[in-house]
């Protein structure tokens, strides 16, 4: 019988300061390292929530200034 483990990860809503951070993050990033906007709304919740972002694909996330980035394995 396999054991069925259920992880609880909470939403967090899109905020002012939130969209504020990812305009940002779009205007300084997008044309010099390709940032799209669903990345740039990704890392501005990290940074403005101080949470650390779990990710396999670093690459869209690795120049921006603060952001504390880990691979999960």
């Amino acid at each position: 019988m396999k054991q069925i483990i259920q992880n609880y990860i909470p939403a967090i809503d899109i905020s002012l300061p939130i969209s504020r951070r990812a305009y940002q993050l779009i205007f300084h990033f997008s044309m010099s390292h390709g940032l799209v906007i669903p990345d740039a709304f990704i890392a501005a919740t990290a940074l403005e929530e101080n949470l650390r972002l779990v990710t396999s694909n670093v690459r869209p996330f690795e120049r921006i200034p603060g952001i504390n980035l880990q691979k999960p394995y």
